[in-house]
């Protein structure tokens, strides 16, 4: 393992900054008569959109306790440690995952056809930062172990781990 150090905060507030101030931008806008030919009026769509938002809201809280709290991530960053088991083994990037998850899920309360538009540039967003800056210093840090990793765990979305 190489001796430099990844900080523990990394690009996060960047990344949660950006989603959070955009969504609630989006919402309050959706309020406005600029967005308002955009919203879903079908009863029966806003009560599935609203089932699917609090069951995204509970997976992007659940991600996050698991990444933060039960994996104890900060102790074994402090230790130079790269984290690949529990959540980690689901998902490369477990704490962005749970914002990205909260913020899909207030956008589908919201239930305006314009701010789905957001959904995939948040995606490429975190794709874009993570790819240039986290997974280039965790490569440059622990190198091969990193490597393969990479290769067997999704960046953005938790799945079930590759064997």
């Amino acid at each position: 393992m190489n001796e430099q150090k990844m900080s523990q905060w990394g690009v996060g507030p960047i990344f949660v900054g950006v989603l959070i101030s955009t969504t609630a931008l989006g919402i309050l806008l959706s309020y406005t008569n600029l967005f308002s030919f955009a919203q879903i009026d079908n009863e029966y769509v806003r009560i599935i959109l609203f089932i699917l938002a609090v069951l995204l809201i509970m997976e992007g809280g659940l991600v996050w306790v698991l990444a933060v709290i039960k994996s104890r991530v900060i102790d074994k960053i402090k230790n130079g440690k790269l984290v690949t088991d529990g959540i980690y083994a689901w998902v490369m990037h477990p704490i962005y995952s749970a914002f990205f998850l909260i913020v899909i899920g207030a956008i589908l309360i919201r239930g305006n056809w314009i701010l789905f538009f957001l959904v995939p540039l948040y995606w490429l967003f975190m794709t874009f930062l993570m790819k240039n800056t986290e997974e280039k210093w965790l490569l440059a840090i622990f190198g091969k172990e990193y490597e393969a990793y990479k290769d067997r765990t999704n960046r953005c979305i938790p799945w079930i781990p590759k064997r």
